[in-house]
């Protein structure tokens, strides 16, 4: 471990919360926490880690970290696996430990590359008291075929992205190992985030007051693909991309009542972008050809409807553009 970040005593308060949710990741989970022991940092952090009942040496390796570093590696163990059971792990076992003043992700198979990433965030949403959330771009790794994919980029430059941002750019607009939110947001927390703790919810619930403070620093790295993930489930599996379809739709239904119906626009053309790529994946064009229609008739302005193209067919182009300008694609036509 770094010998620069601050380390704990009894009688001083945490500054950042580390949630980790590990399964199965034996090749990866000491790499993960290795990262996040490297941080330098002002502060004290804690780390989460929560096991849930892998069946490798997944809970043997966090052991070994838990026991070198009892004052921040504070582990949950199951006995079984809680997932498969339809708990929502982050709400019952991570949310309520939560002691630091921010609280971070990062899950067992991603990891962070920037040894002063929790600082800088830390800082920055210190000096933004309005906005309750910061995120920044990160690279995506393939593991299937371990290759490097395109990163999460959102914007070339720091920027605050607003709400509607926020919603239209669905689930994968950052990378959830990116985020540091303020613990304070789970106080009283809206039904909407409460009975659904998806990436997307997690970032609209963070972005609803000052909408997401964004670093353009790539500053963690998020594995795609891993044997039995979300990204590895969604791939290969029909009925789950079903289901996960419909908890989306109801997630942005309550987030519409939420917010008293203030960004139904923006809702309606995420669901109905949602549908229509469900559509496609699951083979069903003609279907697929009659929602893209209603898309683009309905809630789309000329201006997205060539963003939502050029990300869906070439997204290296819209990057080419961000890194060549220093200005977001979605700024021309200002």
């Amino acid at each position: 471990m770094d010998n620069q970040m601050k380390e704990s005593t009894n009688d001083e308060k945490i500054g950042v919360s580390v949630i980790c949710n590990t399964y199965n990741h034996e090749k990866y989970i000491a790499k993960t926490l290795n990262s996040i022991l490297e941080q330098r940092t002002e502060f004290v952090i804690e780390v989460l880690v929560h096991d849930d009942a892998s069946t490798d040496k997944t809970a043997d390796i966090i052991r070994d970290f838990q026991y070198r570093f009892p004052d921040i590696i504070k582990p949950v163990y199951q006995k079984k696996n809680q997932y498969s059971m339809g708990v929502d792990i982050i709400q019952r076992y991570q949310f309520p430990r939560v002691k630091g003043k921010y609280f971070a992700f990062c899950e067992g198979d991603d990891y962070w590359n920037d040894p002063y990433k929790l600082q800088k965030q830390y800082d920055e949403l210190e000096l933004h008291v309005d906005i309750d959330i910061c995120a920044h771009a990160s690279y995506v790794l393939n593991s299937s075929k371990k290759i490097r994919m395109n990163d999460i980029v959102p914007a070339a430059k720091n920027t605050i992205f607003s709400m509607s941002e926020v919603i239209r750019g669905g689930g994968g607009f950052v990378a959830t190992n990116s985020l540091l939110m303020r613990a304070s947001l789970l106080d009283e927390q809206p039904d909407f985030f409460k009975k659904c703790s998806l990436d997307y919810s997690i970032q609209m619930y963070g972005a609803l007051k000052g909408g997401m403070l964004y670093l353009s620093d790539k500053m963690s790295t998020y594995r795609y693909m891993i044997a039995g993930s979300w990204s590895d489930r969604t791939e290969k599996d029909t009925v789950y991309k079903e289901k996960q379809l419909n908890i989306v739709m109801s997630l942005l239904r309550g987030v519409d009542e939420y917010t008293e119906h203030q960004y139904s626009q923006d809702i309606s053309m995420v669901m109905s972008k949602e549908r229509y790529n469900f559509l496609m994946e699951t083979g069903s064009y003609r279907m697929a050809r009659h929602e893209q229609k209603q898309y683009f008739k309905t809630v789309c302005s000329a201006k997205d409807k060539i963003y939502n193209y050029c990300m869906d067919y070439c997204p290296w182009f819209v990057i080419l553009v961000q890194r060549i300008s220093k200005k977001s694609f979605r700024e021309y036509g200002k």
